[in-house]
């Protein structure tokens, strides 16, 4: 009897030992997320980012609020850099995006849905009013227009 009752006073206190480490974990989780989240907002303000969204497969164009002008950029994810490299991608009538030069001000990364995300190309443009990609690429292209 007595063993059962030094047993069961252990579990107890692993029990309550685990509770207080996981509200001590969900605890920094939260201010973990929270500092992520405005370590995003001042990335993109400095960027002077006014649009970012995914096109897909099914989906490679984007109808704007109001007619943008600026740079539109391509951006892929790690895994997908030296792939989405090679595909060419045009913009509207026929205009191609250029490649992104190394540590210029173009080359940039943010993190968007999990993921670090890489400029690999851009385009200059001028009161556009639909974000419109034809490219062979089937995979997910994030896109980011800046002034």
């Amino acid at each position: 009897m007595k063993t059962v009752k030094v047993i069961a006073l252990l579990l107890f206190a692993i029990s309550l030992t685990a509770c207080s480490t996981s509200e001590i974990v969900n605890d920094t989780i939260k201010d973990v997320n929270q500092t992520i989240i405005e370590v995003s907002s001042e990335v993109i303000e400095e960027l002077n980012i006014v649009e970012l969204f995914a096109l897909t497969d099914e989906r490679k164009a984007f109808n704007l609020e109001k007619p943008f002008t600026g740079e539109v950029y391509l951006l892929a994810a790690r895994e997908q850099l030296s792939e989405m490299e090679r595909y060419n991608f045009t913009l509207g009538d026929n205009m191609s995006f250029q490649e992104i030069v190394e540590e210029s001000d173009d080359d940039f990364n943010i993190r968007y849905g999990g993921k670090t995300y890489f400029s690999v190309k851009k385009i200059e443009v001028s009161e556009m009013k639909e974000i419109s990609i034809d490219t062979s690429w089937e995979k997910t292209i994030l896109v980011v227009l800046r002034n």
